[in-house]
């Protein structure tokens, strides 16, 4: 038998590593990950170097899609939240490659309760839904097909529909869809607005009330942030206590992911605090609050310890009631848009400014829109995207931005359709920029100006 060469073995191997694909990665969440820090850090395709050469490679056309309130992926299919001429809610898949419409999925959940959102994982799609006054709760679709897979109806858990309120995006992580309702009915006892539910069923896994025996009295539609290091989810919350209604809290409540166990809470007391987003990094929480305290309007960032609560540094910023916005958090930097549409990057240990801008061209701003900020920062390989509105000329418009995430300038920038923005988050991943312009704009690199090994 004839020896191998050293030479022929490195060929071999190199044709093998050759064929192997690469592996593609998801998009379940808005906000990528369970704790929507919104950094895909999986992505090497599109760079700082490159960004500029992104071109559109596609734009929906479909009727079925009136703005874009949530946009995920998975496995090379888009899903979005939109809406239907009456205002509900339709959940709509489109081919990645090509935008075509693949199905539509009626919610039947209003809008007009507060814009929410989905998320997808393992085969299902995640959307909060409705069916007349008996019913409301989150839904699970088949991303094939658009077929409802199951049901969790919040009403029947002892929510009253005369009182239901908005029903935050889903987060998913590890086979359970964590999401909360922002209103629960004060005369029913058992009243729970905090919810752990199986992915694959839709068992309700637990249900949980607001901290101190009160009741949720409405907030942001953001989602949950999740962490499986701390074993906690965090989210936003407001409630009265003290059966007083001049008793109220407003801030960050945390919860047990396994049995829905109270943990710390951080926040104001009798202040007007309701609308607010959250996001973790490692063991650090950022969660961001507009207040009202004695008539002083301001926002504020703190970043706090995810394990204890125990803030590590606080900041001020304009305020704006429009900014329910999750911070963004990649590489030892905070990104998060201020109430005047000026963009932050700081330093995570400290809150220290990188960089400000706000500098927006052609009518554009982070909170131009009908809806006030348009979307969560998205940070991959060195680029931050935001979506803005813009306004020029009479005209409409929602532009997505690439800057520099290192100084903020800015790199790149796409516009589309005829209309504000609606909200939805951008998402980047495989290669490929999935935008909000009032329809679904894809973006992507020729394939010349892709820098491969």
């Amino acid at each position: 038998m004839s020896p191998i060469s050293a030479r022929t073995l490195l060929l071999s191997s190199a044709v093998l590593l050759s064929a192997v694909p690469a592996q593609a990665v998801n998009w379940f969440n808005q906000g990528y990950s369970p704790g929507i820090d919104g950094f895909n850090p999986q992505e090497k395709t599109i760079s700082a170097a490159n960004v500029q050469n992104l071109a559109l490679a596609w734009q929906s056309s479909t009727t079925d899609i009136n703005g874009v309130y949530g946009l995920v992926e998975d496995n090379g299919t888009i899903f979005v939240l939109s809406e239907d001429p009456n205002g509900n809610g339709d959940v709509v898949a489109l081919n990645g490659s090509t935008g075509a419409e693949l199905w539509k999925a009626a919610s039947g959940y209003s809008l007009s309760n507060g814009f929410s959102g989905l998320a997808a994982a393992s085969g299902r799609v995640f959307a909060p839904c409705a069916a007349g006054s008996q019913f409301e709760g989150i839904c699970a679709y088949s991303q094939k097909t658009g077929k409802s897979v199951w049901s969790a109806n919040f009403y029947e858990q002892g929510i009253s529909g005369d009182f239901g309120g908005a029903i935050e995006r889903p987060t998913v992580a590890g086979g359970v869809v964590y999401v909360s309702e922002t209103m629960c009915d004060p005369h029913v006892t058992n009243c729970d607005s905090f919810w752990a539910i199986d992915a694959k069923n839709g068992g309700i896994i637990w249900g949980a009330q607001a901290p101190a025996s009160g009741y949720d009295e409405g907030g942001p539609v953001l989602s949950p942030a999740v962490s499986t290091g701390t074993g906690l989810m965090y989210v936003p919350c407001s409630y009265v206590f003290n059966g007083n209604n001049d008793d109220s809290f407003s801030g960050l409540c945390t919860f047990g992911t396994s049995n829905g166990a109270g943990g710390w809470q951080y926040g104001l007391v009798n202040a007007d605090g309701g609308v607010a987003g959250v996001s973790i990094s490692g063991n650090t929480v950022f969660f961001q609050q507009a207040s009202d305290v004695t008539d002083e309007q301001t926002d504020i960032m703190t970043a706090l310890n995810a394990s204890s609560g125990s803030a590590l540094w606080s900041l001020n910023f304009v305020f704006s009631f429009h900014d329910a916005v999750q911070p963004t958090v990649a590489k030892n930097v905070v990104y998060w848009p201020d109430g005047n549409g000026t963009l932050w990057a700081l330093k995570e240990k400290t809150g220290a400014t990188v960089w400000s801008f706000g500098n927006w061209p052609n009518g554009c701003s982070p909170v131009g829109g009908a809806n006030g900020t348009e979307s969560q920062p998205q940070v991959v390989n060195g680029v931050v995207f935001i979506t803005t509105s813009c306004f020029q000329s009479g005209f409409h418009d929602a532009t997505t931005f690439a800057l520099s995430a290192s100084n903020g300038t800015i790199l790149w920038s796409g516009a589309g359709g005829t209309n504000y923005a609606s909200g939805g988050d951008p998402v980047i991943v495989n290669g490929e920029l999935y935008t909000d312009c009032y329809e679904v704009c894809a973006y992507s690199l020729p394939k010349g100006s892709r820098r491969t090994p």
